[in-house]
């Protein structure tokens, strides 16, 4: 297949790069992927595919595409790429691949509730979460269409299916002359993730929409992460950058600061008289704050 392109049961990536990609730490090291091209023929299945077909992503400088999402950890920087710095079509291709069409998002700013395929009354329109999440993720790049973001750490509850992301991003006002409304900030997002058996189009077989792709099983149906739900948490202080960048999230450092200095005079003036009110006077217990 010179010059042509290899499509993995995991991955599609150009025959060129092959060698470049196989180290990466997103490609399961359970393949034995390497650059003599020894595979399992169980595991992986590889074809020459028109190079028409091949949509790229830029992921540090290299051009590619993951189809689904098996290893949640190692994929997700790619997920989050794809939906704050890349096209509108690659956001809208990113929440189809790996968000669940009743999605839920939960901001400091705004909110999706979760809910499926809903016809408006007396038309032909179809909505559901996920397409408002669009919306939201587009308004999100049309205000800065140029973000800088840096994921720093990443942890995966397979008991509990929950995603934690790390993030640090600066967001800029594009219409706000020399920058001067910029939120350099930093975050944690929850993803909630459900596994769910596929079609044969890699689509989750329990959230099938009227008729459309290849809803018949795979010979051997693998289960894929899809996101169901979104959370992301700020800090107040990164929150009020958002809003005030001119000064408030120093403000409210302050405010920090002169909290902790009332919780320190508190415990030290304040501890004897406390006991002495609950135990002499109300009769209550006080183990808990009582010198040890």
């Amino acid at each position: 297949m010179p010059g042509g392109i290899c499509e993995t049961n995991d991955i599609i990536i150009p025959k060129h790069l092959f060698k470049q990609l196989a180290p990466l730490n997103f490609i399961s090291s359970s393949l034995r992927l390497s650059a003599g091209q020894h595979f399992d023929p169980n595991i992986l299945n590889f074809r020459e595919v028109p190079a028409w077909q091949f949509h790229q992503r830029r992921i540090d400088n290299t051009s590619i595409r993951l189809l689904r999402m098996e290893f949640p950890e190692d994929q997700i920087s790619h997920v989050i790429r794809g939906l704050t710095q890349d096209s509108r079509q690659d956001q809208f291709d990113t929440l189809e691949e790996y968000f669940l069409p009743d999605a839920y998002f939960v901001h400091p700013f705004c909110r999706v509730p979760s809910f499926n395929n809903y016809t408006i009354p007396f038309t032909d329109w179809t909505i559901n979460s996920r397409q408002f999440v669009f919306f939201i993720y587009q308004w999100y790049r049309i205000l800065s269409p140029e973000i800088k973001l840096d994921i720093g750490s990443t942890c995966f509850d397979k008991k509990k299916n929950l995603l934690y992301v790390t993030l640090r991003q600066t967001f800029t006002l594009w219409f706000v002359p020399l920058s001067l409304w910029q939120a350099n900030v930093k975050l944690v997002t929850v993803l909630e993730l459900q596994r769910l058996p596929t079609d044969r189009e890699h689509r989750p077989l329990s959230h099938r929409q009227n008729g459309n792709g290849d809803l018949t099983l795979a010979p051997q149906p693998r289960q894929l992460y899809f996101i169901k739900g979104q959370q992301d948490h700020y800090q107040i202080e990164d929150f009020l950058k958002f809003i005030a960048p001119w000064g408030a999230s120093f403000l409210w450092v302050i405010w920090q600061l002169f909290a902790t200095l009332v919780c320190t005079l508190g415990v030290i003036f304040l501890r004897i008289p406390t006991i002495f009110v609950r135990e002499r006077i109300l009769k209550l217990d006080s183990e808990a704050i009582k010198k040890q």
